[in-house]
């Protein structure tokens, strides 16, 4: 969360300064931050497929009693 909320804050200057004046570390950090999180939540979603999975798993084994 903390990542996101700076992607966002870092997304929101350089929209203010305009496209022309974002430094090439800026632009560097921003696409870091985006991969990021982009990556974790792949791995929330993977989590919660496991999950809602375990959960179906569970419910079936219930069901066959």
């Amino acid at each position: 969360m903390k990542l996101e909320a700076e992607a966002l804050i870092e997304k929101n200057r350089i929209s203010q300064t305009g496209v022309g004046a974002i430094s090439e570390d800026s632009r560097e950090r921003l696409v870091e931050m985006q991969k990021f999180l982009k990556d974790e939540r792949a791995k929330d979603d993977e989590v919660e497929r496991e999950l809602h999975a375990d959960q179906l798993g569970g419910e079936l084994h219930k069901s066959k009693k």
